[in-house]
This record gives C-alpha cells, structure tokens and sequence, in this order.
C-alpha cells in the first residue's frame, strides 16, 4: 500500500512515528487515512518532513522516499497551466463562501444592535414611568 505521511516525534517516549495523511487503495483513488505507523528514522527523516511510504499488507514499511518531490510531479505549477485550476476554484469558492458568511454576520450584527438601542430605550421609557409613579406616590402620601 501506498501512503503519504508525516514524520512525527513523541515528546514523551521520544519515539518516531509516520502519521499517514493519505492512503492509495488498490483500485481507489487516494483517501484519507488517520493510521500511525512506528517509525526508527534510520535513514534520519526531519520531523514534519512530507514521505512517501510503501507498506506490506502487515504495514511493514518497505520504502519510504520525499513526499515532496512525488507532490511537486503532481500538483501542476501556475506555468504549466492555463486558466483556472481545480485548487484556485476551490479557493475562489471559499472565498466567496467566507464573504458571504461575513456579510450575514455584519447584518446579523446591525440587528442585535438595532434590538439593544430598542430595548434601551424601553429600559429608560420603563424607569420613567417608574419615577413618574413613585413620584405621584410620594405626593398622595403629603396629602
């Protein structure tokens, strides 16, 4: 199997792990895969490093190389294309998605104030009449 991971450490145990990113399914497309595969760095990864892995169906590892390198051949750079790419409309999407939330929040926003400047004003209206009333009340009791 074949897997794209990260090169971790264990603070603790001071132990050497691959976290698998990614894992090509014999006659799938790449998934996501949460897997942690022990790892002795024998060939002195740096942690964080992007790897390509190959395991056995006993997740031995049998190959490990840069996973950069293999990312690089398949992600096409701005020269080598034309026009829009499927990761530039995912992000324009997002974008839009995000400013979309942004102005719902904005309006959301003017209506709590708009709420608050009303209940304000009833809060005051309120401790009017209630001044009025106490005062109406001390004036029956002079009387």
């Amino acid at each position: 199997m074949l897997h794209l991971a990260q090169v971790t450490v264990d603070r603790h145990s001071h132990c050497w792990h691959l976290q698998v990113l990614m894992t090509s399914f014999p006659g799938q497309s790449w998934q996501r895969n949460p897997v942690t595969l022990p790892f002795a760095n024998l060939e002195n990864w740096a942690e964080g490093a992007l790897v390509l892995v190959e395991t056995d169906e006993t997740q031995q590892i049998q190959s490990l190389k840069n996973g950069v390198d293999w990312l690089l051949t398949i992600v096409p750079s701005p020269d080598q294309t034309s026009g829009e790419t499927a990761a530039t409309k995912l992000l324009e999407k997002e974008r839009q998605r995000v400013e979309s939330w942004r102005q719902e929040m904005a309006a959301k926003n003017l209506e709590l104030t708009r709420q608050k400047i009303e209940l304000e004003a009833h809060r005051q209206q309120l401790q009017e009449w209630e001044d009025d009333l106490q005062g109406q009340k001390q004036d029956g009791s002079r009387h």
